[in-house]
């Protein structure tokens, strides 16, 4: 089955070049890399502090509160860490293409398992985005190690870790070939089982914020028992549920945010189309966490120029962009916020259009994918 999704470019690794180079292991990976550690550190720091004030004795709701918010911190950013230990390959080390059989990948929950042309299978844990994407594609580039590897598929700028075995997880059952026609984003079964995905991780965001609310108006109440009880110094004690209101007052924002951001996920879709946009510039500034910046001017469909900037999306996207000088929109491309994507692919932005009249139409630049 030819993969319609094949005439749009997208980021993939470049044969010839060294894997240390490229975006998993190069600079993207290097901002992600020290993002999370600092993260764990001041988690850690936090988490170490609200249990010394807890164990010296100071009021327990404040304390609590202090360490539950390192924990969050911790929780949210160890799984980095560990994830990224031992993956980045050698100087010289190559990315594999493997091209999936029909009848070669299985898969049980998260599990999947992929036959290689030496017979031994591959097996490891993919998002359900990506299973999907995989499950049309039936390619992908492996970086070995011995028994173990490095996982990337075409379009995405992350690496999955991988071992290989004579067998496939046990229960493992075929994946079908499914299409991957370009089809309207409602319909996307690649980008709306992505969204369905991610619904369990944002309610438990959205649990852990009311937790923590909660245990900053806890806090707030206690210390203001210990200030008419005269158990505590009260200007410290003013001092320390103001900074904990704060906290809570911004926690309850982001609660908000994270409500939205739910039901925007459990909405269907309802784009009955993409437009795509031929790019005639764009900067790409990585941050932490595999995240970017994608800046430029976009040709809109009646002929003018629109400058457009992206929020901080995942590289993934910024470089799918970069690959192919083009950029989708979900629906009627207009000035203003609109939602970007890839036609196919599990990677999804925000991304606003301004009117750029001093830009005089061009051409779009010619410029190396990923740069």
């Amino acid at each position: 089955m030819t993969d319609k999704t094949t005439t749009i470019p997208v980021w993939e690794p470049q044969p010839g070049v060294p894997a240390a180079a490229l975006p998993p292991f190069g600079v993207v990976y290097a901002k992600a890399r020290r993002t999370a550690a600092t993260q764990v550190a001041i988690g850690s720091v936090i988490t170490a502090a609200g249990l010394a004030l807890l164990f010296a004795g100071a009021n327990a709701p404040a304390s609590i509160f202090v360490a539950f918010l390192g924990c969050r911190i911790l929780l949210s950013w160890v799984p980095a860490v560990v994830s990224g230990i031992g993956t980045k390959p050698g100087p010289a080390a190559m990315f594999e293409l493997v091209l999936v059989d029909p009848d070669g990948l299985v898969a049980r929950r998260g599990r999947v398992g992929v036959r290689l042309p030496d017979g031994r299978w591959l097996n490891t844990r993919l998002p359900a985005g990506v299973r999907l994407q995989l499950a049309g594609q039936r390619r992908l580039w492996l970086l070995r190690r011995g028994d173990r590897v490095s996982v990337v598929v075409p379009g995405i700028v992350l690496v999955w870790k991988g071992r290989l075995a004579a067998a496939p997880v046990r229960g493992a059952k075929q994946l079908p070939v499914i299409p991957r026609d370009v089809v309207p984003p409602r319909e996307d079964r690649v980008l709306n089982t992505d969204r369905r995905a991610k619904v369990p991780t944002m309610l438990i965001v959205v649990l852990l914020n009311v937790i923590s609310v909660g245990l900053a108006m806890w806090a707030v109440v206690g210390l203001k028992a210990d200030v008419v009880a005269r158990t505590v110094d009260v200007d410290f004690a003013a001092a320390t549920a103001a900074v904990i209101a704060v906290l809570g007052l911004l926690t309850a924002m982001h609660t908000l945010v994270g409500v939205v951001t739910l039901w925007k996920l459990l909405r269907p879709r309802s784009e009955s189309s993409w437009t795509e946009l031929p790019v005639l510039d764009r900067q790409i500034t990585f941050s932490g966490s595999f995240r970017a910046v994608l800046k430029g001017h976009v040709r809109l469909p009646d002929g003018s120029v629109a400058g457009f900037r992206t929020s901080k999306v995942f590289a993934s996207l910024a470089l799918d962009v970069a690959a192919s000088d083009r950029l989708w929109t979900l629906g009627a491309a207009r000035l203003g916020v609109v939602t970007i994507g890839v036609p196919g692919y599990p990677v999804i932005g925000v991304a606003r259009f301004r009117p750029a009249p001093d830009r005089a139409p061009a051409e779009p630049a010619a410029q190396p994918a990923g740069q």
